[in-house]
């Protein structure tokens, strides 16, 4: 099942994902795409993702507490994400949320804590850019992982 939320700011937490469309502005010199009412006050890291052709996807990994937020710079990723509330249930009860994301529509999807994402690469050599709110140190405490077949896949 997919749900999809689509906020204009990132001002309040939400407590479920949100995708963030990005606004565009063209003239004579291009196109410009911006997010310019996104607040980045409270991310502290950043970093690209490219996985390899012969494991495309990553996953799954999850947090209680930080949230994350995922961005296709180039190619295309499928996010898929399993709240905190199925982590426990078998399999066929799990509820999993899949988000498509693409370089050539640019959004951003924005995970809060309590969910496990598996990141999909769908083109070969496409890159990710992920935000975190939490410090290298606070996420490694924070970590949980499931095997990649944990959920289908």
């Amino acid at each position: 099942m997919k749900r999809c939320f689509v906020t204009s700011s990132n001002d309040e937490p939400a407590n479920v994902p949100s995708l963030l469309a990005m606004g565009t502005f063209s003239d004579e010199r291009g196109l410009l795409w911006h997010l310019n009412e996104f607040n980045v006050r409270d991310w502290v890291r950043m970093y690209l993702i490219s996985n390899s052709s012969d494991s495309p996807s990553r996953g799954w990994h999850g947090h209680v507490h930080e949230r994350k937020a995922f961005m296709a710079v180039s190619g295309e990723f499928e996010v898929s994400l399993v709240h905190k509330s199925f982590w426990d249930l078998p399999d066929g009860q799990v509820q999993v949320e899949t988000f498509h994301l693409t370089a050539s529509k640019p959004s951003l999807l924005i995970v809060p804590g309590g969910y496990a994402n598996r990141l999909t690469q769908l083109k070969r050599d496409s890159r990710a850019l992920v935000l975190s709110d939490s410090s290298l140190e606070k996420s490694k405490a924070d970590d949980i992982r499931f095997p990649l077949s944990r959920w289908g896949r």
